[in-house]
């Protein structure tokens, strides 16, 4: 949903004309307002311009405002990113979906020793953003993956090989970002071994995809879930106001029932694959094992 602001942002690291970028800091840090008493000597690039709405995002606001002149309003700075009054219009949308692909190098498994009982792993990739096209297809995938007591993790690592108590995969959507992971806990003597299946459970949907059986059952769940949530006047809200947020409409249970419907096996195996590639994956883990007891390439799948 786009929304105009008359404000104009600047990136400290994208507005070399403010002065005394240090000093902001420390105000920024508390979350100040910088009122104008505190901005002598600060000069900052503003224009007023011609057309009102300019399709921006944070990152390329700089590059709308080109004169210089000191402002006499209150600034507030909150974190990295300055707010000042002004006169230009600027219409921010939803950002584009980032490329699944990376040419970035693996990111090598990381250990962080602690005196524990057992062996705490997380294992992450990129996810969707709340308005991505896919996003019916990952909640999907997270249902099947280690979405609940029927996933293939939990029967797999759990109920199969009883290496895990607790075990289970978690998508986390914002407005432009998103993150898939899944989390483990173990004993020290099957960390890899459980670490190794969640990897061959991965591959195998990359692969192999799912039937038909599986999906229905994965859709079922969801649907499930989704009518139990509707007893809870508290679910309502946050649903409604998520709608507002991220789509700027009322997304209804229909509409919301048939995607799901649409989700097909084809588009589970091929979303698997962009999510699940190798360059994307890391692993975390927490508790008594050591660095050199993760090989370089465990994440290969």
């Amino acid at each position: 949903m786009d929304r105009t602001f008359n404000t104009m942002i600047i990136m400290p690291t994208a507005a070399p004309s403010i002065v005394c970028e240090t000093r902001l800091q420390v105000y920024a840090a508390t979350g100040a307002t910088i009122t104008p008493p505190m901005m002598s000597g600060m000069v900052m690039f503003h224009r007023k311009v011609s057309k009102p709405n300019v399709t921006a995002n944070v990152a390329t606001i700089a590059e709308v405002v080109k004169n210089s002149a000191k402002f006499t309003e209150p600034i507030t700075y909150r974190g990295s990113v300055l707010f000042a009054a002004t006169s230009v219009d600027v219409q921010i949308g939803p950002h584009p979906p980032p490329p699944m692909a990376s040419t970035a190098p693996p990111v090598k498994p990381k250990a962080r020793r602690k005196p524990l009982e057992q062996i705490h792993f997380c294992l992450g990739t990129r996810g969707l953003a709340q308005n991505h096209p896919d996003r019916y297809a990952a909640y999907t995938l997270n249902t099947l993956l280690g979405g609940g007591v029927s996933s293939r993790l939990f029967q797999e690592v759990r109920e199969n090989k009883g290496w895990a108590y607790s075990i289970y995969s978690v998508l986390s959507s914002y407005k432009d970002a998103g993150l898939f992971s899944v989390y483990a806990a173990t004993s020290l003597e099957t960390a890899l071994k459980a670490i190794r299946l969640v990897l061959k459970e991965i591959k195998q949907i990359k692969e192999k995809g799912v039937n038909s059986t599986e999906l229905d059952k994965a859709k079922g769940h969801m649907k499930g879930s989704l009518m139990l949530s509707l007893e809870s006047t508290n679910s309502r809200m946050i649903r409604l106001a998520k709608d507002e947020i991220y789509f700027g409409r009322y997304v209804s249970l229909d509409e919301i029932l048939k995607a799901i419907d649409r989700v097909s096996p084809r588009k589970i195996q091929k979303l698997a694959e962009e999510l699940f590639d190798p360059q994307l994956l890391t692993l975390t883990t927490l508790g008594p094992l050591a660095k050199k007891d993760l090989p370089d390439n465990l994440l290969r799948c």
